[in-house]
């Protein structure tokens, strides 16, 4: 959903990303897990923290390596689109009161290994104009400005609302380009499970489907309609970032932005 993450919990609260080593020697990172169970977690590592290695290296030439040896995807992520990376990203698998270290170096001849791990987002021109995102469980999408012109002019199968819809998945792939593919020869296609990969069986109609928010007032659901401009920053694969804009709504005129992390 918006502004969450099914992958990601904050650091501070269950798991600590010690950075001492990382700062002087630049060679290492320790993630703790405080938990009594094991988890599969993303970390992020800001820039400032990486200083003192990117002043001697190139972003693109850092690998991080994990206890056997073994090479891990990872994704740089620049948050506020100003051309500059703001964090680094890697995946753990972390036991229960464990602390796992990782070793930071450059190896520009060793490829980045693929993320088994997906997320993905994209506006889809292709059916008017969705807004698409996923993760390796399950995938949403809601409706932008021209879906909306449309449903304003009453043209059959198009909709007018600001709510999220749900894509149930049967698998880890990404889906949303094979699915939206399929839609163009078949507007049925991914309402049914035809592959054994999942299927779209929510109807959002006038809900707030699966996130959509709303002012309850005298009785009445005030929400706003289609977003109006959507701006990619990140797709994945192991973090997808976007953000929505809303024309402001309501009798108090609610100027509404959302900014998804998935």
């Amino acid at each position: 959903m918006f502004g969450s993450n099914k992958s990601k919990l904050s650091l501070s609260c269950a798991i600590v990303c010690t950075t001492a080593n990382l700062m002087s020697a630049q060679t290492s990172i320790q993630v703790k897990n405080t938990q009594d169970f094991a988890r599969n977690e993303i970390v992020s590592v800001s820039t400032k923290q990486l200083k003192a290695f990117l002043e001697k290296n190139k972003a693109e030439d850092l690998r991080i390596k994990d206890a056997q040896n073994q090479y891990l995807p990872i994704q740089w992520i620049d948050n506020d689109s100003d051309g500059k990376n703001d964090e680094l990203l890697f995946q753990t698998k972390l036991d229960a009161n464990k602390t796992n270290s990782y070793k930071i170096i450059a190896d520009p001849n060793t490829p980045v290994p693929e993320s088994k791990v997906t997320t993905y987002s994209r506006l889809v021109p292709e059916r008017v104009d969705d807004y698409t995102w996923e993760n390796d469980k399950v995938a949403f999408r809601v409706y932008g400005p021209k879906g909306q012109a449309e449903a304003l002019a009453k043209v059959k199968g198009s909709t007018l609302s600001s709510g999220v819809d749900i894509w149930f998945k049967r698998t880890e792939k990404s889906v949303i380009d094979e699915w939206y593919k399929g839609y163009l020869t078949d507007p049925m296609y991914y309402h049914k499970d035809t592959r054994g990969e999942g299927y779209d069986p929510y109807h959002v109609g006038d809900s707030r489907g699966t996130g959509g928010i709303g002012i309850w007032k005298d009785e009445k659901l005030q929400v706003s309609q289609n977003f109006v401009t959507s701006k990619t920053i990140a797709e994945g694969p192991l973090r997808t970032v976007f953000e929505l804009t809303y024309a402001p709504w309501s009798e108090f005129g609610v100027k509404e932005t959302k900014k998804n992390f998935s």
